[in-house]
């Protein structure tokens, strides 16, 4: 298997095996709901925060609708046994845009089972999103994705400077934070439910009991984020030494607006 490949596998098991944290704006996707609709060159879509986790609603060809996690961090899109079994031989879609499954992993449903009972359909990873200038505004409930080609402006949004972030295999995204004032090589993934360190920044950013912590992206400071301690296996492909690792998940997008821009590697959040 391809390193590129193994880190989509690697970042799943990072996220069902977090627990998720945060409050919970979602259950059940309802029967009837908004796909998303075109505004000039730009696509919006109904982004819905499910335990924790960015849900979009996506279509299959006849019709079917399916709730999918939004996953900065897996690179190709992956189905629960259920998804599926939904999808068939159908092309999907979110909001008129093709999605492709080309490597496309299945897993059971069990691994994408809410605590609420619901088995989420799948995961729209990364590789769909680098073709895009991505706004992921969860305050709003929407998701903007814009052809790239000006500069990475969005009517109406205030945002920080730009944060240079480096992209492994042109799509996952990586770039320093500071952790309770200390800097660490981190990895965005909007598909996790929570902020993940593992041992070493625990001990260094002297993370307490209850896991509270302050992180900073650029010039965006975002207090008691609740973090979990955890060496994950994917962490010891970006710090096999052991040093300071951190998982950026969904806590970072859940009241901040972020702007991704893949073809400038830049990443830009609230203003706070």
């Amino acid at each position: 298997m391809k390193r590129f490949e193994w880190l989509g596998a690697a970042m799943l098991a990072a996220m069902v095996a977090v627990p998720v944290v945060g409050q919970d704006h979602g259950g059940h996707a309802p029967a009837e709901q908004d796909h998303g609709h075109v505004m000039g060159d730009m696509v919006e879509v109904p982004l819905r925060t499910h335990e924790g986790r960015l849900t979009v609603p996506v279509e299959t060809d006849d019709g079917t609708t399916l709730e999918f996690i939004v996953s900065t961090g897996n690179s190709v899109t992956v189905f629960s046994k259920s998804g599926e079994a939904r999808v068939g031989d159908s092309q999907i879609f979110l909001a008129g845009l093709p999605i492709s499954t080309e490597g496309s992993q299945t897993v059971d449903d069990s691994s994408l089972t809410m605590d609420d009972g619901t088995v989420i359909d799948g995961i729209l990873g990364a590789r769909f999103f680098t073709q895009f200038d991505v706004l992921v505004d969860a305050p709003s409930g929407r998701l903007v994705l814009r052809k790239p080609g000006r500069a990475v402006e969005w009517d109406g949004v205030t945002l920080s400077e730009p944060v240079r972030i480096r992209l492994l295999h042109g799509a996952i995204i990586t770039f320093n934070v500071e952790l309770n004032g200390h800097t660490y090589p981190a990895m965005l993934d909007t598909g996790a439910a929570s902020v993940v360190v593992n041992e070493r920044v625990k001990t260094e950013a002297s993370l307490d009991d209850e896991g509270m912590a302050t992180l900073k992206v650029g010039g965006t400071t975002l207090t008691e984020r609740r973090t979990v301690v955890r060496d994950l296996p994917l962490f010891e492909s970006f710090s096999p030494n052991g040093d300071g690792f951190v998982l950026v998940g969904a806590p970072l997008a859940l009241d901040c607006v972020i702007s991704i821009s893949y073809v400038r590697q830049q990443l830009r959040t609230c203003v706070r």
